[in-house]
């Protein structure tokens, strides 16, 4: 991956700003990483934000739950890119102010699209279980 660009929300809470961005199944694996994946440093954080993964339940019962419930919906996976605090590599969407409805003023700074490149390093850090079940399914080994 050298590049990649979501749509998404940017946010502010506090003096941290964030990000809620719409991601494709099929991205998940190559743009996020489990704890595993990360050096020995990094990976201790491991043991202080998330359960261990069970794989077992992740391949299994979440897996069924993906493939047989025709309605279904997981919540938010929750990620923080280590390599870099701030994340400057946001492209705002700017709107016409004649092509918002009326009360509605146009912002530069909240819908757009966020580039991840190879540089980032993504963890999970709540929603392991929910990707690697996704996961599973598009990679089964």
């Amino acid at each position: 991956m050298s590049k990649k660009i979501f749509p998404g929300m940017r946010l502010q809470m506090g003096a941290w700003d964030y990000f809620s961005i719409k991601v494709k199944f099929k991205d998940l694996e190559s743009t996020f990483n489990f704890a595993a994946s990360l050096d020995d440093k990094k990976s201790s954080l491991d043991a202080l934000v998330q359960r261990n993964l069970n794989e077992n339940r992740a391949t299994k019962p979440m897996r069924e739950f993906l493939q047989n419930q025709k309605e279904r919906f997981y919540s938010a996976i929750v990620v923080a890119n280590l390599e870099d605090e701030r994340i400057n590599s946001w492209i705002p969407l700017v709107l016409d102010e004649d092509d918002c409805p009326e009360g509605i003023v146009p912002s530069e700074r909240e819908l757009g699209y966020l580039e991840i490149s190879s540089k980032d390093k993504f963890y999970i850090l709540d929603g392991q279980h929910r990707a690697a079940s996704i996961i599973s399914i598009l990679n089964p080994e």
